[in-house]
């Protein structure tokens, strides 16, 4: 049997010892690095190459044995698929490691016809759905078979690699009537949605802080909003309770911050969880069909009320595996700082950050925001309601978040919470012509979110997530930064004025911006 073992970011030596393991373990394996090697990275003194092997080596034949399992028994493929029973059975007897290593397989699962997956038309018994690359509307199409099949560039749970873009809310046929996007890498999701729920929180707190101000005062006052420095305009409360929001910034007015997908178009994982189920697999959730029963003719299909999108096969998804997957993506590790490990690397790290920061990137990439640690609530609806909590501080896998320190900011206080070096505001912005999208996107609950406007996205995890932009049409941070325009075009003339050697160092600077190393068998 050849297996091939993925290392990434591990050192020669390091690489030596697990070729001479994997020898007297199992012969035939084939080693090789698959990631970026930045040019400040060094190999943790903890690794435990031996144990690594192992677990990596038992979780490879539990993945072959259950495809083994499927492959000669039909009513074995359905196993991962979860309901919400299964869900808080999990957390009941396993705990959130059982948890996460159960969602894992849901996240990899290869989803076929017997599971419900397509959409017409339905070919005949024995043949597969054809592809349908350029989605129809809000019922998307069929552009994949498993969430690993966008999201592995850079390692497990990466983004895409530029080859598999998703064609939006086109027509069906026309690729100029779709809106084209590639995978955004998914470590340290959890937290980044426990960010926005905090920023979310305020905001509204603000809001109903101006409108008690201004009935007391009876008359307009005009409140700024904004959080930890990042500033969202300003909102006018009238006497009688009504709010001007007309010069509002970066966020919808309804003030909840979404900082999931490039417009900022969902602020709960359970909800772009199950949009993607449906959008790429043709899998409709209980949960999808109970919220959008009164528009199912935009976002479910005109069939039956038993088989709406009419692929026959009813009751294709309990509303449990949304759930799972979204639970999945809460307890992910978070990105990390590859960080310089001599003199001279740390002096040009330095420099980097301090061009990344003079040529005004860090206005929109904020190098670090503060959050408390919280739940988040996974909810879900449909002919079993289910709700349940992940603690990504207490839960999540490793490297998580933690706060190390506690010394006072300028002003002599102790900020709450732990920071997030995220290198974004979650704000939308305006980034100019020619990265506009061809047309509006309308969210579900109804906002239009302009052509022009696009979230700003966390940097962290950088390294590993080429190409970059939001239809990969950077092939590297340099070209990255040129396709700037609009709020960040003043940003991208000071970087063109910078000597070769300076842009060389903010860039390395952003190199530093990595992923944990990752140990996998396949």
């Amino acid at each position: 049997m050849i297996m091939k073992l993925r290392l990434s970011k591990l050192p020669c030596r390091a690489r030596t010892q697990v070729w001479a393991l994997s020898l007297l373990l199992c012969s035939g394996i084939c080693l090789f690095n698959a990631s970026f090697m930045s040019i400040w990275a060094a190999p943790s003194p903890n690794i435990d190459l031996e144990e690594q092997f192992q677990e990596a080596l038992e979780l490879h034949l539990n993945s072959r044995g259950e495809v083994w399992i499927k492959a000669t028994d039909p009513n074995e493929r359905f196993d991962s698929l979860f309901s919400t029973y299964q869900i808080d059975l999990l957390i009941k007897q396993g705990g959130f490691d059982v948890l996460f290593n159960a969602a894992d397989e849901a996240f990899e699962l290869e989803v076929d016809r017997v599971r419900g997956m397509g959409s017409p038309p339905t070919p005949p018994i024995g043949y597969p759905y054809l592809p349908r690359p350029i989605h129809k509307g809000e019922r998307g199409g069929l552009d994949g078979t498993s969430c690993r099949t966008c999201h592995f560039s850079g390692g497990p749970d990466g983004g895409g690699d530029g080859t598999s873009l998703a064609m939006f809310r086109g027509d069906g046929q026309h690729l100029n009537t779709a809106t084209l996007r590639d995978a955004p890498a998914l470590l340290g999701v959890g937290y980044l949605v426990l960010l926005a729920q905090e920023m979310s929180q305020a905001l509204q707190k603000q809001k109903e802080q101006a409108i008690q101000r201004a009935k007391a005062m009876k008359e307009s006052v005009k409140l700024d909003l904004s959080f930890q420095g990042v500033n969202f305009g300003y909102l006018v409360a009238q006497a009688n309770g009504e709010i001007d929001y007309s010069h509002i910034e970066g966020v919808s007015h309804d003030l909840i911050v979404r900082p999931l997908g490039w417009k900022g178009r969902h602020h709960s994982l359970v909800e772009i969880a199950d949009e993607s189920l449906a959008l790429h697999h043709g899998l409709q959730s209980d949960h999808r069909v109970h919220k959008y029963k009164d528009q199912a003719e935009i976002y479910l299909g005109t069939g039956p009320e038993w088989d709406k999108d009419q692929d026959q096969v009813i009751q294709e998804l309990d509303a449990g595996h949304p759930a799972i997957l979204a639970s999945y993506m809460a307890l992910l590790s978070a990105p990390i700082y590859t960080a310089p490990q001599t003199t001279s690397a740390q002096l040009d790290w330095a420099k980097g950050r301090g061009w990344f920061e003079q040529v005004g990137c860090a206005y929109c990439h904020r190098p670090v925001l503060r959050v408390k640690p919280a739940a988040l609530n996974i909810s879900v609806q449909g002919k079993r309601s289910y709700s349940t909590v992940i603690k990504p501080f207490e839960h999540g896998q490793e490297p998580r978040i933690r706060r190390v320190d506690y010394s006072s900011d300028a002003q002599g206080r102790i900020p709450a919470g732990s920071p997030l070096f995220l290198y974004s505001d979650l704000k939308r912005h305006d980034m100019g012509e020619r990265l506009a999208d061809r047309q509006d996107e309308t969210l579900p609950e109804g906002q239009v979110v302009p052509r022009q406007l696009w979230l700003t996205r966390p940097l962290w995890g950088l390294a590993q997530s080429a190409p970059y932009l939001h239809d990969g049409r950077a092939q590297n941070i340099h070209e990255a930064i040129l396709w700037h325009g609009g709020e960040a075009q003043s940003a991208v003339e000071l970087y063109r004025t910078l000597k070769p050697n300076e842009q060389g160092l903010l860039r390395a600077f952003l190199m530093s911006l990595g992923r944990p190393n990752v140990l996998l068998v396949e």
